[in-house]
Formats: C-alpha cells, structure tokens, sequence
C-alpha cells in the first residue's frame, strides 16, 4: 500500500507563482495575437494562399489573350501602380510615427485611412490582373467584410489615446474615400530615412504578385503548368 505525499512538502513552483505565470502568458498571448495588426497580417497570409492556389490551377474566365483579357490585365497593372505610390506615399508619412502621433497630414488629410485605400486600390487591382472572377470576387468581398471591423477597432484605440484630438479628426476626414481633394501637405517633413526603404519594399508586393500572375499565366500558355478547373 502506497504512503500518502503530502503536496505542500513537494518540491517545486508555488501556487502563487503558477497564478502568476498563467496570467502573465495570458496577457502576453493578448498582446502577441489578439492585437488587430498581428491577426489582421495573419488573416491576410492564409488568405493571400488561398488566392494564390486558385491563380496557380485554374484558367482565366476570358479567352487568353482577347480583347477582355488584355483590358483586364491593363487595368490591373493601372491600378496596380496607384496602389502602389499610395502606399509608399502613406507610409512614408507615418513611418516612425504610427504609435507616437496623430498624423493628419499629407494622405491622411484627405482620408483617415489612406493606407487601407490604396490596399483595396491594389487589390483591386490584382483581382483584374488575375482575369479570373473567382479571385475578384474573393478580393472584393474580403475587403467589404473584414476590413470595416479592423477600422472600427483601431478608431476606438486612437480615439482612447487621443481623446478630443482625434474625434475633431475623424468629423472634419472621411473613413475611407475622400469628399474633396483639398490636400494639406506641409512643405518640408521630416522622414526617418531607416524606415523608407522597409515601406518602399512593403509597399512592392503589388508588383511582384503581379509579375507573378504573369510568370504563371506563361507557365499555363506553354502546358509547364497544368491547369485543373476553368472557372466560369
């Protein structure tokens, strides 16, 4: 017959010090993860694969190289550019200064969210580039469903950190798409120049997924790459 252990006299981590590891990881686990710009660029990498499968086994919905076909490519590449400068141009402006000031300036001045608009102008952009409708439905309805939720959450930290600074912001600019052109853009702004070729290059995958589509979209036309479903 066993004898009895009494617990207390075990060696080991106190019940107070367990309490406060579980806390402290969970608070930890709250910071890592459930922070909108860290589930919001996990989101946007599962969902960037799934595009990326569809892209590389399917064809395109109009017939390869018709008029459709090379509107559509023409299109995306134009909007593919916009998107591009956008971003570079916004986040040039808030490079360095995203979690210590309100920038209200420059893009930010037209619009309170101008890096999330030249987001959808880009994807928008791959979306006609892929010139398949699958991908641009995929696009457009990921945008109008989870992009207006990580807004909202993000406009309730700003308006905790900067009270009446930025409700005054957020009356007088838009959300999202700007009602008047009327840029205010100082004439000299100080750029932290560590930081501009990390956004330039962030700022670039527009681009080289559009290289990208092309790359696969000659991969298909030689019989390299097979395709395995047409979407209608």
């Amino acid at each position: 017959m066993g004898s009895y252990i009494d617990p207390k006299k075990l060696p080991g981590i106190s019940l107070m010090t367990l309490k406060s590891w579980i806390v402290f990881d969970f608070a930890s686990f709250k910071q890592i993860f459930l922070r909108p710009e860290n589930y919001r660029i996990f989101l946007s990498r599962i969902f960037g694969v799934v595009v990326f499968l569809i892209v590389l086994f399917t064809a395109h919905s109009w017939e390869d190289r018709g008029v459709t076909d090379i509107t559509m490519e023409l299109a995306g590449l134009a909007l593919i550019m916009v998107g591009t400068y956008g971003r570079i141009w916004s986040s040039i402006y808030l490079c360095g200064r995203k979690k210590r000031e309100l920038v209200v300036v420059g893009p930010f001045s037209l619009t309170r969210n101008p890096l999330y608009l030249f987001n959808l102008i880009g994807a928008l952009g791959l979306g006609f580039a892929s010139e398949n409708l699958l991908v641009f439905a995929l696009i457009t309805k990921a945008f109008a469903l989870y992009y207006p939720l990580v807004i909202k959450a993000e406009e309730r930290e700003l308006e905790k950190k900067y009270g009446d600074t930025y409700r005054n912001y957020k009356a007088t600019v838009p959300r999202l798409f700007p009602r008047t052109l009327s840029l205010q853009e100082p004439e000299k702004y100080e750029v932290y120049s560590r930081m501009v070729r990390k956004v330039i290059m962030e700022a670039m995958w527009f681009v080289w997924l559009f290289i990208l589509f092309e790359v696969i979209e000659s991969l298909h036309e030689s019989g390299i790459l097979p395709v395995l479903w047409k979407i209608p």
